[in-house]
């Protein structure tokens, strides 16, 4: 099989470059300041569905299982459901919801149910550029000592900006490539619960992209997540191992065939 160099020579806008420069300095500034850090590692797995059922409709469905301590210790458990309208080729909206499960030893101690509503934007002819903002109602149960329970409830408010960088593709196979993927996401809490941590979290993320077909592409990413604590300067930052597996199904084009 030949592979042969992609050249990348679009020009990327200087807002969205220094957008995401500032994005990806968040957790450095934050860890040069006096704080007490906490560091750690994760590995995460996660499968994402995206069906198309309509001509601007989709169903996008993904689950992952979350370690901690080098696939030690458990961590998270998360399924999420949303339905897709593409309003144009570049913009969609979406609304969905989550469930996730996070472990304390071998215990789950807290769930959270998240409905949640997101805009995404993508443009970029060779270098691909992708926006998304979303919008999360946040419903946390937790357990603490076996049986004292409280409920809590905040919003969250996330922003991903997202650059794909072309490196090799195929002559025989033209939907069979290899990206290099670099974005950051940064977290913000609202709510009469927030006290501490209105800043939640920065992710940096970067790593290879291989789409094997029009169907399947697999993911690794390297996640520099810093996260603050509801307590005063105390943060935590984790290096995060990323495996992902994207699968798209095409109804539509099955009908008509």
């Amino acid at each position: 099989m030949a592979w042969f160099n992609t050249s990348t020579g679009m020009k990327v806008g200087p807002i969205c470059c220094s957008l995401l420069i500032f994005l990806v300095l968040i957790p450095v500034t934050g860890r040069s300041q006096d704080k007490n850090i906490t560091r750690g590692n994760q590995q995460w797995v996660q499968y994402y569905n995206q069906t198309k059922l309509a001509e601007k409709w989709s169903l996008l469905v993904d689950g992952g299982y979350r370690w901690k301590d080098d696939l030690i210790h458990r961590s998270q458990y998360l399924v999420r459901a949303s339905g897709r309208y593409n309003l144009n080729d570049r913009l969609s909206v979406a609304a969905g919801f989550a469930h996730l499960g996070t472990y304390t030893d071998i215990e789950i101690t807290s769930k959270e149910f998240r409905p949640y509503q997101e805009i995404v934007f993508t443009h970029g002819e060779v270098l691909g550029l992708n926006h998304r903002f979303r919008v999360e109602q946040r419903f946390v149960q937790a357990t603490v000592n076996h049986d004292q329970q409280f409920d809590r409830f905040n919003w969250r408010f996330r922003y991903f900006l997202g650059i794909s960088i072309p490196l090799l593709s195929s002559s025989k196979h033209p939907s069979r490539n290899l990206k290099l993927q670099v974005g950051d996401e940064i977290f913000i809490n609202a709510g009469e619960d927030i006290i501490y941590n209105i800043f939640d979290q920065n992710r940096l993320l970067v790593g290879p992209a291989f789409q094997l077909n029009e169907s399947l592409t697999f993911t690794l990413t390297y996640n520099g997540n810093f996260s603050a604590l509801n307590l005063p300067s105390e943060y935590t930052f984790n290096h995060i191992l990323w495996l992902g597996v994207r699968h798209k199904m095409d109804l539509v084009k099955s009908k008509q065939q």
